[in-house]
Formats: structure tokens, sequence, C-alpha cells
């Protein structure tokens, strides 16, 4: 089965991503490359939404952690939300979901992001 990456660009350089299908072995690679590409445009959060994906090999779960790395030394973060629970399993069994913005829904998402965009705005200030 294929791997559907759907992108939404927000407000304040929030980029969301929509994976829909397995990230598995065989298609982990396809969501590295898109991630990588979107690096190159001006980003301050990549939000994943897991909701459309049912299944998550290792491999993902890696993919997942480097994206978070290479995110972070651009200045931009990473929040995954919408995560089915067999999903959200596979990261906690990895010991995972402490490194990683996870929420459980979209509204609690944007309450984090909120929180954020006001720092920043403070800090610009």
């Amino acid at each position: 089965m294929d791997l559907k990456l759907k992108i939404r660009h927000g407000k304040a350089g929030v980029v969301t991503l929509l994976p829909a299908g397995p990230i598995s072995n065989e298609t982990s690679s396809a969501l590295e490359r898109q991630i990588s590409g979107l690096l190159g445009e001006p980003i301050r959060m990549l939000v994943l939404d897991l909701g459309g994906v049912k299944f998550i090999s290792s491999r993902g779960v890696g993919a997942i952690a480097k994206a978070k790395a290479e995110l972070k030394k651009a200045g931009a973060d990473l929040a995954i939300t919408n995560a089915q629970p067999q999903v959200k399993k596979v990261f906690e069994i990895m010991s995972l979901l402490p490194s990683l913005n996870v929420f459980g829904d979209t509204e609690e998402l944007d309450e984090y992001l909120a929180k954020v965009q006001r720092r920043i705005t403070e800090e610009e200030e």
C-alpha cells in the first residue's frame, strides 16, 4: 500500500503534513523526502497529522525522529496530532513521547501554537 502525503500551508510558518497509509519500511523514505523538501521553505512548525496512519514501523518512527532533529537545526519544531491509538502506542514503546510534541487533537495543538506565537511576538517586541 502506498503512502499519500498532503500538505497544508498555514499562517505564521505552520505547515501541516497529512500522511495517509502506512509509514512502513517501504514508505518511510517518501516521508523523509517530503519533510526534507519542506525545510527549504520558511517554516516555524511542522504539524504531522497522523490521523490517516494506521501502521508505523520502527523505520517510520526513525524518519520522524530524524525530521525533528533536522527541524530543530533549522530553528523549527515538530508537533504530532491525531495519532491512532496503535500508532501512539509505538511511540510509547520506543520511549519517544516525552521528546516529541504529541497532541490528542487539533484543538489541543491550536492552544499550544497560540502560546508559541505569543511567546515569539513578545520576544520580537
